[in-house]
């Protein structure tokens, strides 16, 4: 994505320049895992060398960068580093969002990087459920967390309304956690990200200590 989105920017700058040096990119802040806000412009220092003519950041949310070409085609210079560039963080976002960083030559991508953020609101928004109840068959489990591992079914989302109507799926936040009222119906896995349906009969999965939905284990899946 971010290369096709660069060729676009840049079909009208120059031709290729000689290159001085190695091409690096390194980012300065913010540091691996530090936590952000949704919706905040998120300040991300980088320097590097290479004959940079574009300093940006991507992934699937976002996509920020300096030195946009000119109606003429040219470009404004970057000059030294370190670089900042301003990146939006959308509201809908919550929990680990990787952004890939990169300079560009005047060729395309010649330099990337990763930095990892962890997007939580400062407080936890109201919460509901996409559907009044789960129904798990015995010895089946359902997914809480998005994108675990394994063969599990479509668990419940745990969705967030912010004051302003924005509404957001908590599902991937690193702050969020669940317990099952009685383990011996549906168990929470060890590791927090399943519910597995260990008998026949119902309980309430309770979100952040707070939020509740039924849970119903029902006996086995016919194949």
């Amino acid at each position: 994505m971010v290369r096709r989105i660069l060729g676009i920017l840049f079909t009208a700058a120059a031709p290729l320049i000689a290159q001085d040096g190695k091409l690096f990119i390194r980012v300065l802040s913010p540091a691996n895992g530090a936590v952000v806000r949704p919706g905040q412009t998120l300040p991300v220092r980088v320097t590097g060398s290479g004959g940079f003519i574009a300093i940006g950041a991507a992934n699937e949310d976002v996509f920020a960068v300096l030195s946009l070409p000119k109606p003429d085609g040219t470009l404004p210079p970057l000059g030294k580093p370190p670089w900042t560039i301003a990146v939006q963080v959308p509201r809908e976002v919550v929990g680990k969002t990787t952004l890939a960083v990169f300079g560009a030559t005047r060729a395309g991508i010649d330099a990337t990087t990763e930095v990892t953020v962890d997007v939580e609101p400062a407080e936890i928004p109201p919460v509901t459920f996409n559907h009044p109840s789960v129904f798990i068959p015995t010895g089946e489990c359902v997914e809480l967390i998005l994108g675990s591992p394994g063969f599990c079914l479509n668990g419940p989302r745990v969705l967030g309304t912010y004051p302003d109507g924005t509404v957001v799926e908590l599902n991937r936040s690193t702050r969020i956690n669940f317990t099952s009222l009685n383990p011996a119906v549906a168990r929470v896995t060890q590791n927090g990200k399943t519910l597995a349906g260990i008998s026949e009969g119902s309980t309430k999965l309770v979100v952040f200590g707070k939020y509740s939905v039924d849970v119903i284990v029902r006996g086995p899946q016919r194949r």
